[in-house]
């Protein structure tokens, strides 16, 4: 099962990325609203 060895590690790199994008893109959103609240 050497393919099967190759394969899970890259499926828990993708959903952590994804999962890290996802955190990094809230946190984006979330500073762009608290500064155009400051803005206004």
């Amino acid at each position: 099962a050497p393919l099967r060895n190759l394969f899970i590690p890259g499926f828990l790199n993708c959903w952590l990325a994804k999962h890290a994008l996802e955190n990094m893109f809230n946190d984006l959103h979330r500073a762009m609203q608290r500064s155009q609240s400051a803005l206004s």
